[in-house]
């Protein structure tokens, strides 16, 4: 949604309407994708997303090349920088997302159950990540969110669902007790909002 309301705020104008939205696009999204593809780092059958940072100033894009091999690039808005991979040459599967300026990075290198590292997106090499959360041996963390300056961990154990928060440090903040045996996502929200849903 943040990536849609930032190409709709870039693309209307008073006089002209929603014709300049056709140009943002194209500047914003297009003409970078399709560098990135010339330079073969996109291939036929690959499947791209888009998300945004809440502040707007960090594109994520994730690169999938099958269900095993997910890579994660990105893109400095602010600075109009070039698209960068951000996982490099690495087999495994990354996502993540932003609250303020780091990245909390979801994935399963070297993990096969996934954990999660912090990345300053300032200074994004590898060797500057933090792991904030280590991978638990007995059960996958399938998916996590953010709201409230927050992470809301969802883990799969035993086939039930069990979502523990911690902070952007990765200490332990509690869990979301559910009402019964079952699954369940994540509550959402925004980084900087204390509303999550």
């Amino acid at each position: 949604d943040a990536a849609k309301n930032k190409l709709a705020a870039a693309g209307f104008d008073p006089v002209y309407g929603a014709r300049p939205l056709k140009r943002a696009i194209q500047q914003q999204v297009e003409n970078p994708l399709a560098q990135e593809i010339l330079q073969g780092k996109f291939q036929p059958g690959d499947i791209i997303g888009a998300s945004l940072s809440d502040n707007g100033r960090w594109l994520l894009l994730r690169a999938f090349h099958g269900w095993s091999h997910i890579e994660l690039h990105y893109k400095d808005l602010r600075a109009d920088g070039p698209i960068r991979l951000l996982s490099g040459n690495l087999k495994a599967n990354f996502s993540g997302s932003i609250g303020g300026n780091t990245l909390f990075l979801r994935t399963n290198w070297n993990a096969p159950h996934y954990r999660i590292f912090a990345v300053n997106m300032e200074n994004p090499a590898r060797r500057h990540w933090r792991e904030i959360v280590p991978e638990d041996k007995k059960a996958v963390l399938s998916g996590v969110s953010l709201a409230g300056g927050k992470l809301f961990l969802n883990y799969l154990r035993d086939v039930n669902t069990e979502i523990k928060v911690v902070s952007a440090t990765g200490q332990p903040l509690g869990e979301v007790k559910l009402p019964s045996l079952g699954t369940a996502g994540a509550p959402s929200g925004r980084w900087s909002s204390k509303e999550a849903f």
